[in-house]
């Protein structure tokens, strides 16, 4: 399966499980399914070009990681609404990606990236 269809696929179970929760926010750790694609997608992407040398090393460090899912997230109006997952890097509180959807195409997309 290309990371393409992983991604698009987690978006329709993404928002699936928000539907059916939706009188309450939600908040959870990724599950494995979604560990992996996030892996591949942080592999794949440029601003993370070279900093693990395999995938092995990168899974590690997500394990170790803070990650909270939102699968629902719902901005003001007019905004963002979709699936959006936080990662708390190991560096310090201030050092964050925040990972959302590209809602045409259904993939990954980093939304917002700071600290060092």
């Amino acid at each position: 399966m290309e990371p393409q269809e992983l991604q698009s696929l987690m978006y329709d179970d993404l928002t699936k499980e928000a539907d059916e929760k939706r009188n309450r926010p939600i908040s959870r750790r990724p599950n494995n399914i979604e560990l992996f694609a996030l892996t591949n997608f942080i592999l794949g992407h440029e601003n993370f070009k070279d900093v693990w040398e395999s995938a092995g090393d990168l899974i590690n460090y997500l394990n170790n990681s803070q990650i909270v899912v939102f699968p629902r997230y719902c901005s003001d109006s007019p905004g963002y609404v979709g699936p959006v997952i936080i990662i708390l890097w190991g560096a310090g509180p201030t050092s964050t990606t925040t990972i959302g959807y590209d809602k045409d195409d259904r993939t990954m997309t980093i939304l917002g990236d700071s600290g060092e």
